[in-house]
């Protein structure tokens, strides 16, 4: 009798133990899916909020639009899609501007796969160079962006101009052909930089491929091109 007592208090600590130890896998695998379905709702939220903040470019751009993005696929490149870190794939980026290749020789490529190259090219070549062009005018005090200033003066008006600069100054005439020649480089210069500046500013760039990572949909690749006048 006296084992019998004890077989149905072990049969009970064991049967016992076993609803403890089932109740509490239950209990972690059900946390468990709750953080998955938080993670995966917090991915979810992730995913739209990035694609809605690339997919506001999917439209026509202007130039200056195109470095915003550029700016933005730069950013998410090397915070978030960083491959040695098991990010998410990169995002490419592309831009034919072949159609005004003309306007823009020797200030921007005709194709940019690099978005790097794009914004650095753009800062470089165009507008540090208008600023650099701006410190000339300023030091000179002629205004050589104005067609009623020096890059607008006749010949005789540039010549007046200089004569009563070399009496004020009490320049040489080595100084004054320097300067002329200066600003007839510059003048050239500022026409040239600013009718490029005004192509990639003014023209509008249109989306032909905005493509998504089938896996996580992603934006993974997007390209641009000059819309045809």
């Amino acid at each position: 009798m006296e084992n019998a007592s004890k077989a149905l208090i072990m049969a009970g600590s064991v049967l016992l133990a076993l609803i403890i130890i089932s109740a509490l896998v239950f209990m972690f695998n059900s946390l468990r899916g709750l953080k998955t379905e938080e993670l995966n709702s917090d991915e979810a939220k992730k995913l739209a909020e990035f694609n809605q903040k690339i997919e506001l470019y999917n439209r026509d751009l202007y130039g200056s639009e195109l470095i915003s993005l550029a700016n933005l696929i730069e950013d998410y490149n090397s915070r978030e899609a960083n491959a040695y870190t098991g990010g998410y794939k990169q995002i490419t980026f592309k831009v034919d501007m072949k159609e005004i290749s003309v306007e823009m020789d020797g200030y921007m490529d005709k194709t940019y796969t690099n978005y790097e190259k794009l914004v650095n090219d753009y800062e470089n070549n165009i507008e540090n160079l208008l600023s650099n062009l701006k410190k000339t005018e300023k030091i000179l005090n002629i205004n050589i962006k104005s067609g009623k200033d020096w890059y607008g003066m006749t010949q005789e008006q540039k010549n007046i101009y200089l004569a009563n600069l070399q009496t004020t100054k009490n320049l040489s005439d080595i100084q004054i052909d320097t300067i002329r020649k200066t600003m007839e480089d510059k003048a050239d210069d500022y026409s040239n930089v600013v009718t490029a500046s005004n192509t990639f500013k003014n023209r509008k760039f249109e989306p032909i491929s905005f493509e998504y990572d089938e896996y996580t949909g992603r934006v993974t690749k997007i390209e641009f091109r000059v819309r045809p006048a």
